[in-house]
C-alpha cells in the first residue's frame, strides 16, 4: 500500500475558499476515479494556510491507472483554474507505510 500526500499552500486567508472550490468541483470525481480517499487536513497551530490530502492505493501501478482514469474522465483544467487564483504551491509525495 502507498500513501499519495499533497500539500497545498493557499493564499493568505484563501483556505476556506480553496477548501470549498475542491469539496464542490473536484472531490465528486476524485472519489468517482480515484476512490481510497483518507481525507483533508487543515491544522489549527503553525501553517494555517497549509491544506493536506491523502489518497491510498495498493501499489505505483493502481495509482498510476486510476490517476489516469481521472485525468481523462473530468474536467480537471476548471478546477486548476479556479484554484490558481487561490493557491500558492503544491507539494506531492507518496509514502509507504
Amino acid at each position: 500500500m502507498i500513501i499519495d500526500h499533497r500539500t497545498y499552500t493557499t493564499k493568505p486567508v484563501h483556505t476556506g475558499n480553496f477548501l470549498e472550490l475542491w469539496e464542490r468541483m473536484a472531490l465528486p470525481y476524485q472519489m468517482k476515479y480515484l476512490g481510497g480517499f483518507v481525507g483533508m487536513f487543515t491544522c489549527d497551530v503553525g501553517d494555517l494556510s497549509q491544506v493536506v490530502h491523502m489518497w491510498r492505493y495498493e501499489d505505483q501501478g493502481d495509482r498510476e491507472r486510476r490517476r489516469a482514469g481521472y485525468v481523462r474522465g473530468c474536467g480537471l483544467a476548471g478546477i486548476c483554474e479556479g484554484a490558481e487564483g487561490l493557491r500558492i504551491d503544491r507539494e506531492d509525495g507518496n509514502q509507504d507505510p
